[in-house]
């Protein structure tokens, strides 16, 4: 069941699905610490009321759901039903396991709403698939390492959760560094607010950058 919840939750709410990884569609279980952060880090800045503590509520929510927590934070930002996203996602979080609803009902009636054809996954004790791994360009790259490594010091754990885990590397020509991103969300995102601590990081790790390009990558 959780595994059909989250690919409907990556469905309905496109901006999550960078922050959610192939191996977590295919095994909730596998979700770790880093995925909670990026999910926590998501919540503070989508979710309306800036007074409440939404990062707090996805680490409450962690501990009672798991992984849950991702596929009920897609609910509360998408569900065009619900009056205060916060409450409602707070709401679900806090509930007792054994009483938390059966979050697939949700989407049906969401992608009713928005018109598209409900789609969460095989039935329930259908084998899991096996994970679809979109490669990320440039990883293993050292001067690419490098730079993370700096990066990694420079920006909060969990906005580099958020952000920075899926970049791919395409080289420094003339100054320029070439990195590319696997959704629009996040390309922007890093033009907007992380450029500086990218060129901080290419200089600490003693790359002469001037430019920082950031392009969207589409999985061949």
């Amino acid at each position: 069941m959780v595994r059909q919840e989250l690919v409907a939750a990556v469905q309905i709410c496109p901006r999550l699905a960078p922050l959610v990884p192939d191996h977590v569609l295919a095994d909730p279980a596998s979700a770790g610490p880093e995925v909670a952060a990026r999910i926590a880090a998501a919540a503070e800045e989508w979710l309306p009321e800036a007074d409440r503590n939404n990062p707090l509520t996805v680490s409450w929510g962690w501990v009672r759901h798991g992984a849950r927590v991702i596929a009920m934070l897609a609910i509360a930002l998408e569900d065009p039903t619900i009056k205060s996203p916060c409450s409602y996602f707070g709401w679900m979080c806090t509930r007792d396991p054994d009483g938390a609803p059966d979050l697939r009902l949700n989407f049906a009636r969401i992608m009713k709403a928005k018109g598209d054809i409900p789609d969460v996954g095989p039935p329930v004790d259908a084998p899991p698939a096996e994970p679809v791994l979109i490669e990320t360009p440039g990883a293993e790259d050292p001067k690419w390492q490098a730079i993370d490594a700096e990066l990694q010091k420079i920006v909060r754990q969990g906005a580099y959760g958020s952000w920075f885990t899926q970049i791919g590397f395409h080289g420094i020509e003339g100054g320029v560094l070439m990195l590319s991103t696997r959704s629009k969300l996040a390309a922007d995102k890093l033009k907007q607010e992380y450029v500086p601590q990218i060129l901080a990081a290419a200089e600490a790790a003693g790359e002469a950058v001037d430019r920082v390009v950031i392009t969207v990558r589409r999985p061949e």
